[in-house]
This record gives C-alpha cells, structure tokens and sequence, in this order.
C-alpha cells in the first residue's frame, strides 16, 4: 500500500502538471526545446514482454 508521502507527491503532480517540467530542469538538469505542455496520458505501462508496470500519473510533454 503507498505511503501518505507517496500519495500526496502524487497529488501534487496531478494537480500542477507544470511541476513536471520544473523538476526535468531543476532536479534532474533535463533541458526541453521550446515551450512544452504537460497532457494527462495512460497510467498503464507495458512492453512487449509480457511484464505491465502501472504509474501513479504520466504526462506527455508536447510541443505548443
């Protein structure tokens, strides 16, 4: 079962999908071309093995 932590970082997220970017940039030093917008996507994660990983929430970063 996920913790309170977990659940309210995941809140977070889903609430200001602009967090995304700013944790890219400013955590991990990841550099987005341009102007990008953060859009809800599928939680199901799956490859062609027959392993399927669930996300908490996923964002799609798109150009404007």
């Amino acid at each position: 079962m996920p913790s309170h932590l977990h659940e309210s970082l995941v809140f977070l997220v889903r609430e200001n999908p602009r967090l995304v970017e700013h944790l890219l940039r400013a955590v991990l030093g990841v550099e987005l071309e341009g102007e990008v917008v953060p859009r809800p996507s599928a939680e199901t994660l799956s490859e062609v093995q027959p392993a399927e990983y669930r996300a908490d929430v996923v964002f799609e970063l798109r150009p404007w």
